[in-house]
């Protein structure tokens, strides 16, 4: 086999200029001071940033805090960060999406150069290559712990923090988890990263591809058999960091902690632990060239668990098993799955495809109709001092995440997610200590006809002081969320879903939706292009409430909209805007110059409407109290505008 040409001839969606504002991007402010609400923006950010610096939140990164001082440049920052990404995974170069995630939690960029002992020499001298790559690796994780005390007991702490937070969004008043807090800070996560991007050459096609020429022209002697092995391998090695191992062309077994492990080919099984990095084991780096291979489940495929851990596959229809802290997915490390072919079935639980839980976690699937399945917490996830991103280059792919994980809210037949790019921070630890901003999550798939499901709170959305993302760069899409879903938050969040063409489906019919919000939160939608079909619930379509912004911009196309309720259409506020002082804003724009369907009846005057452009106000009144000493307060909630053109 030789290196397949069809991994680097996607057929894939243009990326949009990086300097070149997509239709409504640069309307919005223009529509703020054409209908004199420039003077009402400036007092709502004034409130939102003024409430903000009064959380106390700690570690805010830096896509967040930009946002925070210029709303306005939220979707080109979103786009121009996606863009990136998706050059760094149609090339295959994982260096520079390790550079982006650099970027994004504030450290300096860097990668390190492919050293030439990957491509030239003997099969033994790459293999000396390899250790020497692992050693740098390792020195890096090893810095970055030392200034911890106890790294192993740290790391069951934040652990256990992750776990409660399956449980709880806020782990109000528990201490133990506030001291996680203070002591998580204090590992390097600059030196986790260049630790990750010390390996990052090992994914480069040409080394595994070379390696496996190389040992056909030298076919070094046999090995003894390797306990935790069942198959053949063509060599062997124990090293101060583990085994460093290559496996034949055959149906191999590794149930086994790995340094390196290189298969060539065959229907392979993988144990969690030879997927994973851990205490004592800092490095871990899986090679599989081709053959539909199973990854069992556990916490593994690709978990950089106090460390960096790197899976690649190549080819084939593979299964990846269930588990938490799986399939790209870092707990204080660095994890990173990348799928390059074939029509794969991922099964995660928490954690999972493309997880940052204190670290960073990347899952890249570069080909094949995929079916990728979790439940809470996946797909593009990040908590506090974290990125997740789940990039998919290609396919008609499923996404689901929900079903498993009740409602926050008790609803029945509702499900928990925060997942499909979604940032979390710990809303509380406790009253007196400075709380954890959350992550960022991304969602990005670049082409494809694609399906994704999710529930609560999930497909671009923040909470408190968190980041959510969702792109999708070209297909005929449909996209089914629950309460808090598209383009949406609560509490500091910040959340941004770009669409760049396609006929779509969204559909959400509960509350705070597609650019619809509750309570300190700047959402935005975008749409570029497609005869597109919105059905949302209440608070949406460019609706947000109490100290809150939501842009909605359809730029094009013959669209649907349907959607009951007054709180929609930039429409915009809340009682409690009344009570703050401040007041939200709403804007809806749809520039297609199409004939648009809207809701038959609406109690919005001047209704919604084809070839119309208004100033939306809202009153509300606000109580303060009860009987004789109830304080009565009525003003305006909120301002928005409304534009089809």
């Amino acid at each position: 086999m030789t290196c397949p040409l069809s991994l680097f001839a996607l057929t894939l969606a243009p990326l949009s200029a990086a300097d070149e504002p997509w239709p409504g991007e640069e309307r919005l402010p223009q529509l703020v001071e054409a209908h004199g609400l420039t003077g009402s923006h400036a007092e709502l950010m004034e409130v939102f940033n003024r409430l903000l610096q009064a959380t106390k939140a700690q570690a805010t990164l830096p896509f967040y805090a930009g946002v925070a001082a210029d709303p306005w440049s939220a979707p080109g920052a979103a786009r121009r960060l996606t863009d990136r990404l998706a050059i760094g995974a149609r090339s295959q170069d994982l260096a520079a999406l390790l550079a982006e995630v650099q970027v994004q939690l504030g450290h300096e960029p860097g990668r390190s150069p492919l050293p030439q002992g990957l491509l030239e020499g003997s099969f033994l001298e790459r293999m000396e290559t390899i250790v020497g790559v692992l050693e740098a690796a390792a020195m890096e994780v090893e810095a970055a712990f030392s200034g911890v005390e106890d790294p192993a007991a740290l790391l069951a702490a934040a652990h256990a923090s992750h776990e409660r937070l399956v449980e709880t969004v806020y782990l109000i008043g528990e201490e133990a988890h506030a001291r996680t807090w203070a002591e998580v800070q204090a590992v390097d996560g600059a030196a986790l990263l260049r630790a990750a991007q010390r390996i990052a050459p090992l994914a480069d096609p040409r080394v595994r591809f070379g390696l496996r020429d190389a040992y056909r022209q030298t076919r070094p002697p046999k090995p003894e058999p390797v306990e935790g092995v069942e198959g053949r391998l063509i060599y062997a090695r124990e090293t101060d960091l583990g085994w460093v191992l290559v496996g034949a062309a055959r149906d191999n077994t590794y149930d086994l902690p790995v340094a390196f492990l290189f298969d060539l080919g065959g229907e392979d099984t993988y144990t969690a632990q030879a997927t994973s990095s851990a205490i004592g084991r800092p490095v871990n780096v899986v090679l599989d060239l081709e053959g539909d291979d199973t990854y069992e489940g556990g916490q593994g495929q690709g978990a950089g668990v106090a460390g960096v851990s790197l899976v690649v596959d190549t080819e084939g229809k593979d299964t990846y098993g269930e588990g938490r802290i799986v399939q790209g997915a870092g707990l204080l490390g660095v994890g990173v799955l990348i799928d390059e072919e074939g029509d794969d079935v991922y099964l995660g639980d928490v954690y999972a495809q493309g997880a940052g839980c204190y670290g960073v976690g990347l899952l890249i699937d570069r080909d094949g109709d995929d079916r990728m399945t979790s439940y809470l917490y996946s797909q593009g996830f990040g908590s506090p001092l974290s990125v997740g991103a789940l990039i998919d280059v290609a396919g008609d792919d499923v996404r689901e995440c929900r079903g498993r994980y009740g409602s926050s809210y008790g609803t029945a037949n509702e499900y928990n997610a925060f997942s499909q790019g979604a940032g979390v921070g710990f809303r509380v630890l406790d009253y007196t200590t400075k709380k954890a901003s959350g992550g960022l999550g991304v969602l990005l798939d670049c082409a494809g006809n694609d399906r994704s499901v999710v529930g609560e709170f999930g497909h671009g959305v923040g909470y408190f002081v968190g980041t959510g993302i969702a792109r999708d760069l070209g297909g005929n899409d449909e996209v089914r969320a629950s309460r808090y879903g598209i383009a949406t938050g609560a509490h500091y969040g910040i959340s941004v879903v770009l669409d760049d063409a396609g006929d779509d489906l969204w559909h959400n019919p509960y509350t705070a939706s597609l650019a619809g919000n509750w309570d300190l939160t700047l959402s935005f939608f975008l749409d570029r292009a497609g005869d597109d079909t919105y059905q949302a619930g209440g608070i949406g379509l460019g609706s947000a409430t109490i100290t809150s912004m939501a842009c909605f911009v359809d730029g094009g196309g013959k669209d649907s909209y349907a959607l009951g309720g007054r709180t929609a259409f930039g429409n915009a506020g809340h009682t409690q805007d009344v009570a703050r002082g401040s007041r939200s804003l709403g804007m809806f724009l749809d520039l297609g110059g199409a004939e648009d369907t809207y809701p038959a009846s609406s109690p919005l005057l001047p209704p919604p409407g084809n070839d119309l452009e208004t100033a939306r106000h809202q009153e509300d009144t606000h109580t303060q109290g009860e009987g004789d000493s109830a304080v009565t307060t009525t003003g305006e909630s909120g301002n928005g505008v409304f534009l089809d053109e």
